[in-house]
Protein backbone atom coordinates (compact mmCIF):
# COMPACT_ATOMS: atom_id res chain seq x y z
CA UNK A 1 0.00 0.00 0.00
CA UNK A 2 2.24 2.41 1.05
CA UNK A 3 4.65 1.73 -2.29
CA UNK A 4 1.68 1.98 -4.83
CA UNK A 5 0.76 5.68 -2.57
CA UNK A 6 4.17 6.93 -3.26
CA UNK A 7 4.48 5.76 -7.18
CA UNK A 8 0.98 7.08 -8.24
CA UNK A 9 1.77 10.28 -6.33
CA UNK A 10 5.15 10.91 -7.96
CA UNK A 11 3.33 10.62 -11.60
CA UNK A 12 0.13 12.56 -10.65
CA UNK A 13 2.44 15.48 -9.64
CA UNK A 14 4.51 15.48 -12.93
CA UNK A 15 1.06 16.21 -14.56
CA UNK A 16 -0.48 19.92 -12.19
CA UNK A 17 -3.84 20.53 -11.94
CA UNK A 18 -4.81 23.45 -14.01
CA UNK A 19 -4.97 26.42 -11.64
CA UNK A 20 -2.40 24.62 -8.71
CA UNK A 21 -1.00 26.80 -6.55
CA UNK A 22 2.86 25.29 -5.24
CA UNK A 23 3.38 25.96 -1.72
CA UNK A 24 5.33 23.55 0.87
CA UNK A 25 6.10 19.73 0.13
CA UNK A 26 4.81 18.76 -3.13
CA UNK A 27 3.91 15.34 -2.04
CA UNK A 28 2.15 17.03 0.43
CA UNK A 29 0.42 19.71 -1.42
CA UNK A 30 -0.44 16.76 -4.17
CA UNK A 31 -1.93 14.89 -1.80
CA UNK A 32 -4.21 18.04 -0.44
CA UNK A 33 -5.33 18.45 -3.54
CA UNK A 34 -6.56 15.04 -4.05
CA UNK A 35 -8.27 15.47 -0.89
CA UNK A 36 -10.04 18.62 -1.96
CA UNK A 37 -11.14 17.27 -5.57
CA UNK A 38 -12.54 13.98 -3.38
CA UNK A 39 -14.31 16.43 -1.19
CA UNK A 40 -16.53 17.95 -3.90
CA UNK A 41 -17.96 14.72 -4.87
CA UNK A 42 -18.64 14.25 -0.99
CA UNK A 43 -20.83 17.05 -0.49
CA UNK A 44 -22.80 16.00 -3.26
CA UNK A 45 -23.24 12.88 -1.52
CA UNK A 46 -23.99 14.72 2.09
CA UNK A 47 -26.64 16.61 0.86
CA UNK A 48 -28.72 13.26 1.07
CA UNK A 49 -28.46 12.61 4.28
CA UNK A 50 -29.70 13.78 7.76
CA UNK A 51 -27.57 13.38 11.44
CA UNK A 52 -28.07 14.27 15.12
CA UNK A 53 -26.24 16.82 16.29
CA UNK A 54 -25.28 17.22 20.17
CA UNK A 55 -23.33 20.62 21.11
CA UNK A 56 -21.66 21.18 24.61
CA UNK A 57 -20.33 24.09 25.59
CA UNK A 58 -18.58 25.26 28.59
CA UNK A 59 -17.27 27.91 30.34
CA UNK A 60 -14.80 28.32 33.26
CA UNK A 61 -12.83 31.06 35.32
CA UNK A 62 -8.73 30.69 35.98
CA UNK A 63 -9.58 28.71 39.62
CA UNK A 64 -11.33 26.25 37.22
CA UNK A 65 -14.52 26.48 38.27
CA UNK A 66 -17.28 26.54 35.85
CA UNK A 67 -19.34 29.41 35.32
CA UNK A 68 -21.60 28.11 32.63
CA UNK A 69 -23.13 25.08 30.37
CA UNK A 70 -24.88 24.99 27.34
CA UNK A 71 -26.11 21.45 26.06
CA UNK A 72 -28.07 21.32 23.05
CA UNK A 73 -29.39 18.24 20.57
CA UNK A 74 -30.27 18.88 17.42
CA UNK A 75 -30.79 16.97 13.74
CA UNK A 76 -29.07 18.72 10.95
CA UNK A 77 -29.15 18.50 6.78
CA UNK A 78 -25.46 17.11 5.47
CA UNK A 79 -25.35 20.39 3.30
CA UNK A 80 -24.88 22.48 6.00
CA UNK A 81 -21.17 24.16 6.83
CA UNK A 82 -19.60 22.88 10.30
CA UNK A 83 -20.28 25.15 13.05
CA UNK A 84 -16.64 25.48 15.37
CA UNK A 85 -16.93 27.85 18.62
CA UNK A 86 -19.32 30.08 16.97
CA UNK A 87 -17.63 30.22 13.40
CA UNK A 88 -19.31 28.52 10.68
CA UNK A 89 -16.05 26.71 8.73
CA UNK A 90 -15.91 24.78 5.80
CA UNK A 91 -12.84 23.54 6.27
CA UNK A 92 -11.58 22.48 2.43
CA UNK A 93 -12.67 25.87 1.26
CA UNK A 94 -9.72 27.68 3.52
CA UNK A 95 -7.23 24.86 3.40
CA UNK A 96 -5.21 25.79 -0.31
CA UNK A 97 -5.83 29.35 -0.06
CA UNK A 98 -4.25 29.82 3.66
CA UNK A 99 -1.35 26.96 4.67
CA UNK A 100 1.48 25.49 3.49
CA UNK A 101 2.02 22.12 3.80
CA UNK A 102 4.82 19.41 4.53
CA UNK A 103 5.32 15.82 4.76
CA UNK A 104 5.14 15.13 8.93
CA UNK A 105 7.97 13.04 10.59
CA UNK A 106 6.73 10.04 11.12
CA UNK A 107 9.86 8.31 11.04
CA UNK A 108 8.28 6.13 8.34
CA UNK A 109 8.95 6.65 5.12
CA UNK A 110 7.10 9.63 3.24
CA UNK A 111 5.13 10.96 6.29
CA UNK A 112 3.30 7.57 6.52
CA UNK A 113 2.24 5.76 9.41
CA UNK A 114 -0.11 2.86 10.45
CA UNK A 115 -2.87 2.92 13.10
CA UNK A 116 -5.08 0.15 13.56
CA UNK A 117 -3.70 -1.02 10.41
CA UNK A 118 -4.99 1.49 8.52
CA UNK A 119 -2.74 3.82 6.06
CA UNK A 120 -2.48 7.24 6.40
CA UNK A 121 -0.29 10.40 4.64
CA UNK A 122 0.90 12.69 7.88
CA UNK A 123 0.87 16.02 6.90
CA UNK A 124 1.90 19.28 8.51
CA UNK A 125 0.19 22.85 7.47
CA UNK A 126 1.24 26.16 8.48
CA UNK A 127 0.25 29.88 7.57
CA UNK A 128 1.46 31.53 4.80
CA UNK A 129 3.27 34.51 4.99
CA UNK A 130 1.42 37.98 4.43
CA UNK A 131 -2.34 36.82 5.23
CA UNK A 132 -4.84 39.62 5.80
CA UNK A 133 -7.81 39.41 7.90
CA UNK A 134 -11.35 39.75 6.97
CA UNK A 135 -13.07 38.90 9.15
CA UNK A 136 -13.20 37.63 12.87
CA UNK A 137 -12.84 34.12 11.84
CA UNK A 138 -9.68 35.22 10.12
CA UNK A 139 -8.05 35.96 13.04
CA UNK A 140 -8.20 32.07 14.18
CA UNK A 141 -8.03 30.24 11.09
CA UNK A 142 -4.95 32.73 9.97
CA UNK A 143 -3.04 31.98 12.50
CA UNK A 144 -3.34 27.87 12.97
CA UNK A 145 -0.99 25.10 12.44
CA UNK A 146 -0.88 21.88 13.18
CA UNK A 147 -1.53 18.63 11.47
CA UNK A 148 -3.62 16.01 9.26
CA UNK A 149 -4.09 12.07 9.01
CA UNK A 150 -5.29 11.62 5.67
CA UNK A 151 -7.04 8.48 5.04
CA UNK A 152 -5.46 6.98 1.24
CA UNK A 153 -6.98 3.48 1.26
CA UNK A 154 -9.96 3.23 -0.77
CA UNK A 155 -10.69 5.21 -3.83
CA UNK A 156 -11.52 8.42 -2.58
CA UNK A 157 -9.00 10.29 0.25
CA UNK A 158 -10.05 11.91 2.76
CA UNK A 159 -8.91 14.00 5.71
CA UNK A 160 -9.59 11.12 9.18
CA UNK A 161 -8.31 13.34 11.78
CA UNK A 162 -7.11 17.20 11.76
CA UNK A 163 -5.73 18.73 14.81
CA UNK A 164 -4.71 22.41 15.06
CA UNK A 165 -3.39 24.99 17.46
CA UNK A 166 -2.46 28.72 17.36
CA UNK A 167 0.98 29.05 19.17
CA UNK A 168 1.20 32.10 19.88
CA UNK A 169 -1.23 34.47 21.97
CA UNK A 170 -2.80 36.93 20.07
CA UNK A 171 -5.04 40.33 20.97
CA UNK A 172 -7.91 42.30 18.95
CA UNK A 173 -10.99 44.73 19.67
CA UNK A 174 -14.04 42.97 19.46
CA UNK A 175 -17.09 45.55 18.63
CA UNK A 176 -20.23 45.21 20.57
CA UNK A 177 -22.39 47.72 19.81
CA UNK A 178 -20.91 51.19 19.64
CA UNK A 179 -19.01 49.51 22.83
CA UNK A 180 -15.54 48.24 22.17
CA UNK A 181 -14.29 44.96 24.14
CA UNK A 182 -10.61 44.05 24.62
CA UNK A 183 -9.88 40.59 23.78
CA UNK A 184 -6.38 38.66 24.30
CA UNK A 185 -6.42 35.02 22.99
CA UNK A 186 -3.93 32.98 25.44
CA UNK A 187 -4.15 29.34 23.33
CA UNK A 188 -6.77 27.86 20.93
CA UNK A 189 -6.68 24.57 20.23
CA UNK A 190 -8.91 22.72 17.71
CA UNK A 191 -9.27 18.30 16.92
CA UNK A 192 -12.04 17.18 13.89
CA UNK A 193 -11.91 13.69 13.30
CA UNK A 194 -13.94 11.93 10.74
CA UNK A 195 -15.15 8.57 9.43
CA UNK A 196 -16.71 7.16 6.24
CA UNK A 197 -20.18 5.67 7.08
CA UNK A 198 -22.04 2.87 4.87
CA UNK A 199 -23.94 4.95 3.06
CA UNK A 200 -22.97 5.06 -0.04
CA UNK A 201 -19.46 5.33 1.65
CA UNK A 202 -20.01 9.49 2.62
CA UNK A 203 -17.48 11.17 5.01
CA UNK A 204 -19.00 12.66 7.68
CA UNK A 205 -17.69 14.49 11.02
CA UNK A 206 -17.95 12.57 13.81
CA UNK A 207 -16.05 14.33 16.52
CA UNK A 208 -15.16 18.35 17.02
CA UNK A 209 -13.98 19.54 19.97
CA UNK A 210 -12.35 23.13 20.48
CA UNK A 211 -11.02 24.68 23.52
CA UNK A 212 -10.00 28.63 23.90
CA UNK A 213 -8.31 30.29 27.03
CA UNK A 214 -8.80 34.34 26.48
CA UNK A 215 -8.82 37.65 28.75
CA UNK A 216 -11.68 39.51 28.24
CA UNK A 217 -13.60 41.55 30.57
CA UNK A 218 -11.98 38.51 32.85
CA UNK A 219 -9.96 35.61 32.54
CA UNK A 220 -11.62 32.56 31.66
CA UNK A 221 -11.54 28.95 29.14
CA UNK A 222 -14.31 28.03 27.11
CA UNK A 223 -14.50 24.34 25.93
CA UNK A 224 -16.93 23.23 22.91
CA UNK A 225 -17.77 19.69 22.26
CA UNK A 226 -19.56 18.70 18.62
CA UNK A 227 -20.94 14.52 18.59
CA UNK A 228 -22.17 13.58 15.54
CA UNK A 229 -24.38 10.40 14.73
CA UNK A 230 -27.44 8.63 13.70
CA UNK A 231 -27.11 9.31 10.47
CA UNK A 232 -29.75 8.26 7.81
CA UNK A 233 -31.15 9.35 4.25
CA UNK A 234 -33.01 12.75 4.50
CA UNK A 235 -36.51 13.13 3.96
Amino acid sequence: MIAIFVASALVLMSQPTQGQVTGGDDLAFWTVQRVLRDAQENKKLKTKIKYSESLSEEEYDTKNNRRSIKNESKTVNGSRKSQTAGFDIDLYDILIDTYNFKLAGTGNASGLTIIDDKVYVVIDFYPKPGLRYKNLADRFIHRLEGRMFIDVQGEHYYIHKFEARIPQKFSFTYWWGILPIPITIKSFGFTLTQERIAIENIVVEKHIEATVVFDSIRDGRREYKYDYDNFKYGK
